[in-house]
């Protein structure tokens, strides 16, 4: 009841705006010598959900200093093509309308040929409907052959609870719907997990993409969403299904989606490729990034769930998951989750095994990891099995600390600084590169070079240094005034004051500069290690482009809500899976908006979206089938932005 309430106040909060828009338009008459402004507006009849095209005028009260209304005429009933079923009335009250057809289009009366110069969709549109005006055409009299031959109907699970509903929220589920089914996930899930658990997954996922990770209001939603197939679906049979999904049928999903975005890479690879050139072999490498992440959990029941290093909330145990993602679009293309206890350098190898399992071609890929990943034994994996790498390094290991050290003076050269990043590159020639061996079984062991970039951030180091210096002054005043440090303050400038006794035999503390100058040495650089030679502006874009795999972190666990997992042990993995499946339309819908360079305003997707929240289907009469409302010509935008075609025509939710 409250879901239709709600639906009925944004179709209504909708409507108010765009007649406050469309106000500015309309038609004039000449009426006694004066010229008559009436304007053109939709209503809507509650009952029967039809929508009426109304011409109304008014004056303005001076006494009461407010706009009474002086004439009102209903146009007509307007139909799906725009189209409006002109009353007598009307023509007889206003017969400079002679046009056989009237369309009603931003606030306008226009003839056919203005309707098709003002929008130029219109003719597509029309199309559409007529096909899909056909296909219900055909789906009518099939049941009307089936209750010819005695048989029922197939029931609408929901019907009951949507008895007193006039309206279907479907603006923001259909856009997650039709993405699910235009980047093919919908096909993959029902390919794997078979057709009732794999609809029933889309439809959490999108349940999930539109109001949260808490699926216990699943059932409520439902019956307020129109979506294909929607079921009245209880909190018992979703933890049933979240306990039946494991780690290999998560790996068959993900191989799928990883198989289609790596074909996808090379099928665009080929097809820049100069006609003389050789097309067998890839030019370049199908970049993928790779990381953890955290995620906190109050279940006592989750054998993973260990208390870990987190950043938020060390108080709670964490499981871990991995996610690896393609470079170029951020989407997950592979995840696993693990105990909450285990870092990522002693994780790498052990799932890098795990995906070689589950049959991932790893040929012709590079992974880009960051410096959390600095193990040598990876490194050494990955070599043994040709697979390609960009690592960022820690500046802990004192040959990388010699190679700073030794190439100081060209880093701190400003004529050789990067003008958009704001860093000093070097590639460090190859006869400097590291020598590693390939040891393949049954072969020969091979010398490889390992090749290794410098960078270095002045700014940063001076910001550091600043910090540094601000900070150990104070504490100095603090010290030497007798009081104690803030143990955070201590953390920050330790080892760096030093305590001696004044000639008058007190405590008199000063800064040690060389231990300030060694602490910040190594701030503002940034060391690369890569199995190809390439250079460093090359070597330091891939690196960044690392990014998309943090954006899709944030977007799990703050657009999706995720940082708290509320599951137990059966249906954990399951839970997550959900969430990864959200995350995914979160990050399809946002490439769709880069793609056609959408303008995201305050730079959100959550606030481009909020403009199609509104969108309805309103239940044509008494029967069981639904209607969509007329879109604004703002909806119909935002959709074309994301990929998505507008809903449209009459749907029948429960086929």
């Amino acid at each position: 009841y409250f879901g239709g309430i709600i639906a009925l106040l944004y179709f209504r909060v909708g409507a108010m705006k765009s007649s406050n828009k469309k106000q500015l338009t309309g038609f004039s008459v000449q009426k006694n010598g004066e010229t008559e402004k009436w304007h053109v507006f939709l209503r809507t009849n509650r009952r029967s959900g039809y929508q009426y095209v109304v011409a109304e005028t008014n004056h303005w009260d001076k006494e009461k200093k407010q706009a009474r209304v002086t004439g009102r005429q209903m146009v007509g009933r307007i139909q799906p093509t725009n189209e409006i079923t002109v009353s007598p009335r009307f023509r007889k009250r206003f017969p400079q309308f002679t046009q056989p057809e009237l369309f009603f289009w931003e606030g306008q009366l226009l003839s056919r040929s203005e309707y098709l110069s003002a929008n130029p969709n219109a003719q597509q549109d029309w199309d559409e409907l007529e096909a899909q005006q056909q296909k219900d055409a055909e789906e009518a009299a099939a049941k009307a052959q089936l209750l010819a031959s005695g048989e029922e109907l197939e029931p609408d699970p929901l019907e009951e609870m949507r008895q007193a509903r006039r309206y279907l929220r479907i603006g923001k589920p259909w856009a997650a719907w039709m993405t699910l089914l235009n980047c093919g996930m919908l096909d993959a899930l029902v390919g794997i997990f078979g057709a009732d658990d794999g609809l029933l997954l889309a439809q959490l996922a999108v349940y999930v993409f539109d109001r949260g990770p808490a699926m216990d209001q699943f059932e409520d939603w439902a019956a307020a969403t129109g979506l294909p197939r929607l079921q009245p679906v209880s909190g018992q049979r979703i933890s049933e299904l979240l306990s039946r999904i494991d780690q290999s049928k998560i790996d068959a999903f993900f191989k799928s989606r990883y198989d289609a975005a790596r074909k996808r890479f090379f099928a665009r690879q080929r097809a820049q490729t100069s006609p003389g050139e050789d097309a067998g072999e890839p030019q370049q490498p199908f970049l993928v990034a790779f990381d953890s992440t955290g995620i906190s959990t109050y279940s006592t029941t989750i054998d993973q769930a260990e208390y870990g290093h987190a950043k938020q909330n060390p108080e709670l145990k964490q499981v871990n998951l991995m996610l690896l993602c393609d470079e170029e679009t951020g989407e997950a293309i592979f995840a696993y989750s693990y105990w909450g206890s285990i870092n990522d350098s002693k994780a790498f190898v052990p799932i890098l095994k795990h995906m070689i399992s589950a049959g991932f071609d790893l040929s012709f890929v590079t992974f880009v990891t960051d410096r959390g990943f600095r193990n040598p034994f990876a490194t050494q994996f990955l070599l043994d099995h040709h697979i390609g790498f960009v690592q960022g390094i820690p500046i802990v290991e004192d040959s990388v600390k010699k190679l700073f050290r030794q190439h100081r003076d060209l880093l701190t050269q400003n004529g050789y600084m990067n003008g958009d990043t704001g860093f000093v590159e070097m590639a460090l020639s190859p006869s400097e590169a590291e020598a590693w061996t390939e040891n393949l079984p049954g072969v020969k062991p091979i010398q490889r070079n390992v090749f290794i970039y410098l960078y270095y951030n002045p700014l940063t180091n001076s910001f550091a240094a600043r910090r540094l210096a601000r900070d150990v002054e104070d504490a100095l005043k603090i010290l030497n005034s007798g009081r104690k440090l803030d143990p955070r303050l201590a953390q920050r400038t330790a080892n760096c004051i030093g305590e001696k006794e004044s000639d008058k035999g007190h405590k008199v503390y000063y800064r040690k500069a060389q231990v300030m100058t060694r602490k910040t040495e190594f701030e503002g650089c940034l060391a690369i290690r890569t199995d190809r030679y390439l250079s460093a502006a090359q070597v330091f874009t891939i690196y960044s482009d690392r990014n998309n795999i943090e954006r899709t972190f944030r977007e799990l666990k703050v657009e999706e809500d995720a940082r708290r997992l509320m599951a137990t042990q059966t249906a954990f993995e399951g839970k997550l899976f959900v969430y990864e499946l959200a995350q995914s339309i979160y990050r399809q819908v946002a490439m769709q908006a880069r793609k056609k360079q959408a303008v995201l305003p305050g730079n959100s997707l959550n606030k481009l979206l909020a403009a199609i929240e509104p969108v309805v289907a309103v239940r044509v009469g008494n029967s069981r089938e639904w209607r969509v409302d007329l879109l604004t010509r703002r909806q119909i935008q935002v959709y074309e932005q994301i990929g998505v075609t507008p809903p449209a025509g009459k749907h029948y939710f429960w086929c």
